[in-house]
């Protein structure tokens, strides 16, 4: 069993990166030196090496372009002319691909860290599967919507206010494998459980990632959380991984401020998009 092809989502308005993500896109925020997008990129290939990697795009699709077009990046931008949520940008790379192959999901906001070894492992567990679906333990109060299983398999969907017993369950990361040959076309927009995990006719493995490492940058609160955490974790598997693939890293991320290019995060700015933490 092997990954195909990657998409890795980036689409979205970043509406909850507060008044900095209405100037700065959320997948070129900086770690260290690089952007999220960009580590998200050494990310896939570390895990599934020299493949076909996508990236679809929509709201600051021009920054977005640019960024790639001074990187001369070997990846392809798939750009969106219309919403078309998960689903929807799925089946629109699947019809570029002729719904062929095994398709690996990524948000570029999340990193789900594991070694390639233990992906394999995960990967050949998939079988004759449409899919597997990468998922991790949530508490109730985090209003994340859960996954009902049975013996491994997804069962259904639960959104959070129909959750009344559990403390804690699982809750899908946004990081899956489809297969795209299982797939029925669909056109336009649509959500990805409405469209691409058709869990009432085929059969899909939840993969408990509870265990791993799983760094999440979707809020602005959760971004300089993450900067703080990195600046004082410096034995996690993610701090090594940063190290290895950039420069200057454990000195950058050392510093006082963030650098975004032309723009310096500052204790100013912060209190400016309202952010509580200290970084």
């Amino acid at each position: 069993m092997r990954v195909d092809h990657v998409l890795i989502l980036a689409a979205g308005k970043g509406t909850r990166m507060g008044e900095i993500g209405k100037v700065i896109p959320k997948v070129l925020w900086p770690l260290g030196n690089k952007s999220l997008i960009d580590l998200e990129i050494k990310y896939a290939r570390r895990l599934v090496g020299d493949v076909d990697i996508y990236i679809n795009v929509y709201n600051y699709k021009d920054k977005l372009v640019e960024h790639f077009k001074e990187k001369n990046s070997s990846v392809q931008l798939i750009i969106e002319d219309e919403m078309l949520d998960i689903g929807g940008a799925i089946h629109n790379l699947a019809k570029k691909l002729k719904y062929t192959g095994n398709l690996l999901i990524i948000n570029s906001d999340q990193f789900i860290f594991m070694s390639p070894k233990r992906f394999k492992e995960i990967l050949e567990r998939m079988g004759s599967h449409s899919g597997i679906l990468f998922a991790h333990r949530v508490k109730q109060e985090e209003k994340y919507n859960k996954l009902k299983l049975r013996k491994g398999l997804l069962l259904d969907e639960i959104v959070p206010h129909a959750i009344v017993t559990e403390a804690e369950y699982l809750t899908y990361t946004g990081m899956s494998i489809i297969k795209l040959d299982d797939l029925s076309l669909r056109e336009g927009c649509s959500k990805f459980f409405d469209s691409v995990v058709e869990f009432k006719d085929k059969n899909y493995v939840i993969e408990d990632m509870s265990d791993m490492e799983y760094w999440d940058f979707g809020t602005v609160q959760q971004y300089f959380d993450n900067i703080h955490k990195l600046k004082n974790k410096t034995k996690s598997e993610f701090y090594h991984f940063l190290c290895n693939e950039l420069e200057e890293f454990e000195q950058v991320i050392r510093e006082d401020v963030v650098q975004f290019g032309e723009f310096t995060i500052n204790k100013e700015l912060i209190e400016y998009a309202g952010i509580k933490t200290k970084i």
